[in-house]
């Protein structure tokens, strides 16, 4: 078992190698090379479209999402609506005042 036990590339009979495949096979190592050399270039735009966009992630602002059961959220929620009942009293005060000077 030696580097020649595989015999799949290795012509049997030399002598009978078609003109064509001496033309043909070096085509094909020839465009195999572009397209090894096409991954490559594809390969490195990737990652450089990667850093990009890594780099504008970077420059944006977080969004932070706020949670609802957060203790600050319950407060703040908490004072809007406090805020809103206090907005509904003096309306209702107001109203009130004004039916009293009606009458």
């Amino acid at each position: 078992m030696g580097p020649r036990s595989c015999h799949f590339w290795c012509w049997k009979d030399k002598e009978s190698i078609d003109r064509r495949s001496k033309f043909v096979i070096p085509k094909l190592i020839q465009k195999l090379g572009e397209l090894e050399n096409l991954v490559e270039s594809s390969q490195t735009s990737v990652t450089t479209f990667e850093l990009v966009e890594v780099s504008e992630e970077v420059d944006k602002p977080r969004d932070f999402k706020q949670d609802d059961n957060c203790p600050c959220m319950k407060l703040k929620m908490l004072q809007e609506e406090v805020e809103k009942m206090k907005a509904r009293e003096n309306k209702w005060r107001r109203t009130w005042e004004n039916v009293l000077f009606l009458l």
